[in-house]
């Protein structure tokens, strides 16, 4: 399985994620009871998590978790019912109020195509992406946290957003709903405008990606980061000097912070032929800038 990059995620409804990624991952302690010797099932799970799935540069623990399972039981679960139990430890035994974004790209992402997404109601589809796009993923050295603090917040503003606007997700505004939007408290007008541009933004990728526009998605991509630094404010001043490092480079079409924010990676779209040299120039200025060594994940 390739590893997975958050193009867009909007408002935790609907994204566009392209295979080879680079966030950090939390890592959780697991546990298996199956009634069975455990030296015989650490055996046979550890040769299992060879064929797991990979996200964020390592095997996703909960995900690989349950493919290993299911091969090793043959369990009658297909890609989306992982997912789901996947994210069900997340939110009830880890405490992270995340959504299935992750779970979902590190089970059915393809490196060749960008992942279109709903989750509302988990239809997907394949975007083939251009042959001449090429892409750079770049760790700021700033891990982020899931469990609690600013995510739990973000999550907890979009209902109140919602709420006050009488939808019953954020998804479900139109650009009729601006004025509504604009007349809310500071800062769930914010939140709810992100997620009402976002959310364009992720549909108006998926239409430049299938009519070969580079320069345009990656105009959206410069967009999508202003607003998830502005409106949602899941960035930080490093990954705002990498993503700028990244956007400015000629080659370049665009960069955005990927993952759940509050550090992590950058992702850019690129022309094909300039990815490594983008890379590594956007880690050198970046180092210089804010005397981080960043690690480039893609191209690796």
């Amino acid at each position: 399985m390739p590893e997975t990059a958050v193009l867009f995620s909007g408002g935790l409804d609907s994204a566009v994620l392209l295979a080879e990624e680079a966030q950090s991952a939390v890592t959780h302690p697991l546990y298996v009871s199956t009634g069975l010797a455990w030296e015989p099932v650490e055996r046979a799970i550890a040769t299992r998590l060879l064929a797991a799935p990979v996200f964020a540069g390592r095997v996703h623990p909960l995900v690989a978790l349950d493919f290993t399972v299911r091969d090793l039981y043959s369990l009658p679960l297909d890609d989306i019912a992982l997912a789901r139990a996947a994210q069900r430890a997340e939110n009830e035994f880890v405490g992270a109020p995340v959504g299935i974004m992750d779970q979902m790209a590190c089970l059915l992402a393809d490196e060749h195509a960008a992942l279109f997404l709903d989750t509302r109601d988990l239809t997907f589809e394949r975007i083939q992406v251009p042959d001449a796009a090429g892409l750079v993923v770049i760790h700021s050295g700033i891990s982020h946290r899931h469990a609690g603090g600013d995510y739990a917040t973000r999550r907890r503003e979009c209902g109140e957003a919602g709420a006050l606007l009488h939808v019953a997700t954020l998804r479900d505004l139109t650009d009729a709903d601006t004025e509504r939007i604009e007349r809310l408290p500071s800062p769930l007008n914010r939140r709810a405008l992100h997620v009402l541009t976002e959310n364009n933004r992720v549909l108006a990728t998926v239409e430049a990606l299938r009519d070969g526009d580079l320069g345009g998605a990656g105009r959206l991509f410069v967009e999508s980061h202003a607003s998830l630094r502005d409106d949602y404010e899941v960035s930080v001043p490093e990954v705002d000097v990498l993503a700028q490092s990244l956007a400015t480079l000629e080659g370049s079409y665009g960069a955005r912070i990927t993952g759940g924010g509050f550090g992590g990676s950058v992702v850019a779209l690129t022309d094909a032929g300039d990815a490594s040299r983008i890379a590594e120039q956007a880690a050198e200025t970046y180092r210089r800038a804010t005397g981080i060594q960043a690690r480039i994940m893609v191209p690796a």
